[in-house]
């Protein structure tokens, strides 16, 4: 069966509109926030790593802080320590988290940076909660 040319158009155009359908599906569902390696306040690089002060006197108070504390255990495992999976031998603390809100950019998006004692770990883009 030949396929005239009209049929191969109608075939194409179908195929458009199915990537289209699927681009907008992947968009509705993508999470609302994406991960940066930087941003700029005031014309100053703001990069992960940074001391939570530096940050602050680049960007100012944040519109919006959330904290929470963490437990993270460090494995001290090792040639000279083994691994056994009825014991952990290693060393647990608690950590301070805290997450800043900078909202109303030009792009309409917030900046949602996550902190962790006292250093910049992430720079999230996205909507605030």
């Amino acid at each position: 069966m030949r396929m005239s040319r009209v049929g191969r158009a109608d075939e194409a155009g179908a195929a458009r509109r199915s990537a289209w359908c699927l681009a907008a599906l992947v968009a509705a569902v993508a999470p609302s926030a994406r991960a940066d390696d930087s941003m700029y306040c005031d014309g100053r690089l703001i990069v992960r790593g940074m001391p939570a002060i530096e940050v602050l006197r680049a960007c100012g108070q944040p519109d919006q802080v959330q904290t929470s504390q963490a437990e993270r255990f460090t494995s001290l495992a090792g040639p000279t320590v083994p691994r056994s999976p009825n014991l952990q031998v290693g060393r647990s603390r608690i950590v301070q988290i805290e997450q800043w809100y900078y909202s109303a950019h030009s792009d309409r998006l917030s900046r949602i940076l996550d902190l962790e004692d006292g250093r910049l770990l992430d720079i999230k883009v996205g909507t605030v909660p």
